[in-house]
């Protein structure tokens, strides 16, 4: 009678443990795409940052040297080398008489799922 209880017993304690670890998965995978949703959003922001800068340097170098066949036409940008992929870069550059120059910046990029558009102008000093 005493060995039917304890292989009794033994089987509970195996269906316990194999319902805690397939919890314990359930959790961990959830929190891993969170953390993967999160670190793909940083390097957007990341991503979106450097061609914001990259851009406005542009412009700086454009209104310093005058080359007016680039003023108030949108250029986009070849930003291979910045080694970020699935990445736009428009940039136009205006320029009046009585105002400080202005940049208008059109940036995209994405990793995945996730698309990060930026559409923004920067008065340059």
């Amino acid at each position: 009678m005493e060995n039917k209880i304890t292989k009794g017993f033994a089987m509970v304690i195996v269906i316990t443990t194999i319902a805690m670890i397939g919890s314990a998965m359930f959790f961990l995978t959830n929190a891993s795409s969170t953390m993967m949703f999160q670190a793909d959003d940083a390097y957007l922001n990341a991503c979106q940052q450097n061609l914001i800068t990259s851009g406005i340097a542009w412009a700086k170098t454009k209104i310093k040297n005058q080359s007016e066949r680039h003023l108030n036409i949108p250029t986009e940008l070849n930003v291979t080398e910045l080694n970020i992929q699935h990445a736009d870069l428009n940039v136009t550059v205006s320029v009046s008489s009585n105002m400080p120059p202005k940049v208008h910046i059109s940036t995209s990029c994405s990793r995945g799922r996730q698309y990060l558009k930026s559409d923004d102008t920067y008065q340059i000093e």
